[in-house]
């Protein structure tokens, strides 16, 4: 995935800061090497660290015999004042999830965010190393089947629940919640609201992520078939070929650094010879497409 708004780098090894890479040329003291690196905040950066924690996800599920994806929304009584995400309704749920299955090794992935249409706060979670007895169907949703758990409700204690599959595109569902986190400037602006009674000002709970670490989500998926993506520098999934996520670059790249930097040395011979579709102008409009094209992954909570 094309990052549409890249950063131009210095890299030196004596630059006027303790980095190595800096980002302002005057600081760039003896430049070895001009660097294109991803800005991290545009549509095709954002698109590509959804993709990178779906494969993860998908990776992390094959280790378990039981997974579940799952969504938690607030009844009318328990939806927060001002309408904010509350971090400690997941954190207090995951304990009592946990309590309530003591002899289960669980592991999660999670995001919180709001909803496209009404702006309510929810959780979706892909929950590793369970799922619930007690599924009746509730709605068939893009081929996929929702079910409710009277368990999982109990457990939540807060509103609705549903569960579904993990799967590489209800992974990515739940990573996409980096489309609409609202970063730089317009952060602040966009994360307030007025209270109408009041006039008080309200600071709004920013989507959010967090996950089960020590060890990292995957990680138990790359010790075993880490030979199957490097050297040969992918992995394929559901019948695609895709580049590793950064975080199997960084553990190979301390488990063999010669091996890592021939592989970078190929990626950066690969990218000159796609130069011409990464101009500025062609970068313009690629974003215009893939815009255009992920809008229609609507949110339907």
């Amino acid at each position: 995935m094309a990052c549409y708004h890249p950063l131009t780098a210095w890299y030196g090894d004596h630059n006027r800061t303790d980095k190595k890479i800096v980002f302002n040329e005057h600081y760039a003291a003896h430049r070895l090497l001009t660097l294109t690196l991803p800005c991290g905040q545009c549509w095709g950066c954002r698109l590509e660290g959804s993709r990178q924690w779906a494969i993860r996800c998908v990776h992390e599920a094959s280790l378990h015999e039981d997974n579940c994806f799952i969504t938690l929304t607030y009844n009318p009584a328990s939806l927060p004042e001002n309408g904010t995400l509350v971090k400690k309704h997941f954190q207090d749920f995951m304990k009592r999830l946990r309590k309530k299955f003591p002899n289960k090794k669980i592991r999660y992935y999670h995001c919180g965010e709001y909803g496209d249409k009404n702006l309510r706060p929810h959780y979706h979670a892909i929950i590793f190393g369970l799922t619930f007895d007690d599924l009746i169907l509730y709605k068939v949703e893009n081929g996929e089947n929702l079910y409710t758990s009277v368990i999982l409700e109990k457990i939540w204690g807060m509103g609705f629940a549903t569960v579904g599959s993990v799967t590489f595109r209800s992974a990515a569902y739940v990573a996409r919640y980096i489309m609409k986190k609202v970063n730089g400037q317009n952060k602040k602006a966009h994360y307030e609201r007025v209270d109408p009674e009041t006039g008080e000002i309200i600071d709004l709970q920013p989507e959010y992520t967090t996950m089960s670490r020590r060890p990292g989500i995957a990680s138990g998926w790359y010790d075993k078939y880490k030979n199957d993506v490097y050297p040969s520098d992918n992995l394929h999934l559901n019948g695609k070929t895709f580049r590793p996520p950064k975080y199997y670059d960084r553990m190979y790249e301390h488990e063999s650094p010669e091996e890592m930097e021939k592989i970078k040395a190929l990626r950066l011979k690969n990218m000159k010879i796609h130069a011409k579709n990464n101009t500025p102008e062609r970068l313009k409009v690629r974003e215009a497409v893939k815009i255009a094209q992920t809008k229609s992954l609507i949110r339907t909570v």
